[in-house]
């Protein structure tokens, strides 16, 4: 939290206020942030779409990042619970937030 707000402090050149309350964070914090999630959010999402769920039919479905892979079998099966994990936090947890 305090890492956050010394970098947000750097990035918008100002001194960070004395006291802040909820509202007084919001608005400090929002200008930097809303910017920041516009630009991560499809990057972020696909790559959780792609390590999770991009499978190919072959032999067997197989990830098409790495063909030695069967999907949703053996070591994929960690990776794509991780992505839905990350889709639904991500993906949809943070424009939900930021809506509210």
């Amino acid at each position: 939290g305090i890492m956050l707000l010394v970098l947000i402090t750097k990035l918008r050149c100002q001194p960070l206020p004395a006291f802040l309350d909820c509202r007084e964070c919001y608005r400090f914090v929002m200008p930097v942030i809303m910017p920041t999630c516009f630009v991560l959010h499809p990057i972020v999402t696909e790559e959780l779409c792609t390590t999770g769920f991009d499978c190919e039919m072959l032999d067997v479905y197989r990830l098409r990042q790495n063909l030695d892979l069967v999907c949703f079998d053996g070591k994929h099966g960690p990776a794509t619970a991780a992505s839905i994990f990350g889709i639904c936090v991500f993906s949809f947890g943070i424009p939900a937030f930021l809506l509210y």
